[in-house]
């Protein structure tokens, strides 16, 4: 249970101000201490309080033209202060960070955006452990794609908890067509605005698939890629830990530098090669060797197979896993059309087709780190 949040709303329009304070109060342990139009004002009325949470109106001009943050801050030293506006402006972004605000919000927002927003002020001890997982593959056309996406949705189903997805295949990143979104806002701005994030700015960038699902999307032209940098990526990924229990990775194919970096900053990495012919078998040998090389620990890394075609297949990669070093995961059977049906709907894999052979695969994986989580916390 929260301890209780004491929040002030300034804010000038008195329609924004009471859709605001009737977010501020649908949150379990929130209350709204004082709500009103100018800074002085509120500053009067909170004579011998001490608010926990303000937000504030970027939109008034008065907010431009003096300090405000400063302001509030020289009389509530600890005080959380999160901006907010109905238009996103990099430039005011960053100065308000620099004067201390914790965050910025865009109007109108959720009591989930609100609390998520709330949550991520770093250094909250409320905040859980999180979890980064990646997907990375040797080679194309493995349906890494179709596993990241359809983990995301099997961790959120399993733990109830909210996940977050990040499309770092940086060229040819197709996530919102497996999910049917459409980001306005992609991984290139908030890379392009690394300085001013914070975890509370990152969700203005984010792209909801559901209430427990977001997105942080890959760039929208393959040109725009060289635009991203790997430090930026991780920074980014350091804030979506921050928001999330769970972080889902797609990568590019191939284990690039920025691939194998970001694979370093994960919990858990899922190493997915598709055995087609023998020569896979080529390619998943040099993976591993490759992992090893670069010292990544057993516990680290789970291998999945996907597009088995026969029994036969299964039994050759059953007596390949002590040759391999990390453990297989899952063998997931080959239903390319099953796959390719949902992708075209752009409905997910364990919505569209819950009961078939390839869905229950990846739905084990995600129980399988479901149970994992409960074993730690326990340990703990």
């Amino acid at each position: 249970m929260l301890q209780e949040v004491r929040v002030v709303i300034i804010e000038e329009f008195r329609f924004m101000r009471d859709l605001m304070a009737s977010v501020v109060r649908a949150i379990p342990d929130f209350n709204l201490i004082c709500q009103t139009s100018s800074l002085e004002e509120a500053l009067i009325k909170l004579s011998g309080a001490e608010p926990q949470v303000v937000l504030l109106d970027m939109d008034m001009p008065a907010m431009r033209e003096k300090n405000a943050i400063t302001s509030i801050l020289k009389i509530y030293p600890s005080v959380n202060i999160l901006c907010t506006s109905q238009r996103w402006d990099e430039t005011d972004v960053r100065l308000i960070i620099q004067a201390g605000a914790k965050g910025y919000l865009m109007k109108p927002f959720s009591s989930e955006e609100l609390l998520q927003a709330i949550k991520a002020f770093e250094g909250n001890p409320l905040l859980p452990v999180s979890e980064i997982i990646t997907v990375i593959s040797p080679k194309g056309n493995s349906g890494k794609t179709t596993l990241a996406v359809n983990l995301a949705l099997g961790i959120q189903q399993e733990t109830g908890h909210k996940v977050g997805l990040m499309d770092a295949d940086l060229q040819f990143g197709d996530i919102p067509v497996f999910l049917n979104i459409d980001p306005t806002v992609t991984i290139v701005e908030a890379n392009r605005d690394i300085n001013s994030l914070s975890p509370s700015v990152l969700v203005s960038y984010l792209t909801a698939y559901n209430k427990n699902i977001k997105v942080l999307a890959a760039p929208r032209s393959p040109a725009l890629a060289e635009l991203i940098s790997t430090s930026g990526t991780l920074s980014i990924l350091k804030y979506m830990r921050s928001l999330f229990r769970y972080v889902i990775v797609d990568t590019a194919s191939g284990l690039q530098e920025d691939t194998i970096a970001i694979a370093n900053a994960s919990n858990r990495v899922y190493l997915n090669v598709a055995y087609n012919s023998v020569f896979d078998l080529d390619h998943l040998r040099q993976s591993v060797e490759f992992l090893r090389s670069l010292n990544f620990p057993q516990e680290k890394v789970r291998i999945v197979l996907s597009r088995i075609k026969t029994r036969g297949s299964m039994d050759i990669f059953n007596r390949l896993r002590e040759e391999l070093f990390y453990p297989i995961s899952a063998l997931l059977p080959n239903q390319f059309q099953v796959a390719t049906d949902a992708i075209n709907g752009g409905v997910p894999l364990l919505t569209a087709k819950p009961n078939t052979d390839l869905a229950l695969g990846i739905l084990g994986i995600a129980k399988d780190m479901a149970e994992s989580a409960k074993r730690s916390a326990k340990l703990e």
